[in-house]
């Protein structure tokens, strides 16, 4: 519940611009941070849909790795 300010504030942004890859990039980062790496997953996926960078994608390994899925 404490963390509901910052996922409504995350939300916003993608609401006002759902083509901005950062905006899901952004949000799975931080819910890689609270580990909540499947939701870091889906959101890291949607970013590389819209924009397929290094760096996502890099980041997404490391979700990848630490659900003990590095194969896929």
């Amino acid at each position: 519940k404490a963390l509901a300010p910052v996922l409504a504030a995350y939300q916003a942004l993608i609401d006002k611009d759902p083509e901005d890859a950062a905006n899901f990039a952004n949000r799975a980062a931080f819910y890689r941070g609270i580990f909540r790496d499947e939701l870091a997953l889906a959101d890291y996926d949607k970013a590389i849909a819209i924009a397929d960078e290094a760096d996502t994608r890099w980041a997404r390994a490391l979700t990848l790795l630490r659900l003990d899925r590095g194969e896929e």
